[in-house]
């Protein structure tokens, strides 16, 4: 076998990865704008469900708990749906790295605290600086 016939192989055998390369790219573009859209309507078919409880027919029980089925499924696809949105489009992480969950932290602010205790001040104004025990013994309500 000559040379030229070699080159000949392994350049087609190149092309033919690079198209089916290209044929998975678009595959996973379609399935990146597919995901969403579906489990969008799985979302939706959900309410609409929930809406179909028919609560003067079942005991009431059961038409809580169907409800709270529902509504759970339908929040349950609209995560995986964000889910699916976030990991698309984030950096990829190299292998056996896992991604960073994105929670949201509180700011923490001296004001806060200074508030808090601003709240039991007044309140002990409000009850003529008399302890919660003195308080319900004269007469008013526990806060506990």
């Amino acid at each position: 076998m000559s040379l030229f016939v070699a080159l000949r192989i392994e350049w087609c055998k190149a092309y033919a990865r690079v198209r089916r390369w290209k044929e998975e790219v678009m595959l996973v573009e379609e399935e990146a704008r597919r995901a969403p859209v579906f489990l969008e309507h799985r979302a939706k078919e959900w309410e609409r469900r929930v809406k179909e409880v028919r609560v003067g027919e079942i005991p009431e029980d059961q038409a809580e708990g169907a409800i709270a089925y529902g509504l759970k499924q339908a929040v349950m696809y609209r995560d995986i749906a964000a889910q699916i949105g976030v990991s698309m489009t984030e950096v990829r992480r190299g292998r056996g790295k896992r991604r960073m969950k994105a929670v949201e932290e509180a700011d923490y602010d001296e004001e806060d605290e200074i508030g808090v205790n601003a709240d039991e001040d007044e309140l002990e104004d409000l009850r003529g600086g008399a302890s919660d025990d003195d308080f319900v013994l004269r007469g008013g309500e526990d806060d506990d």
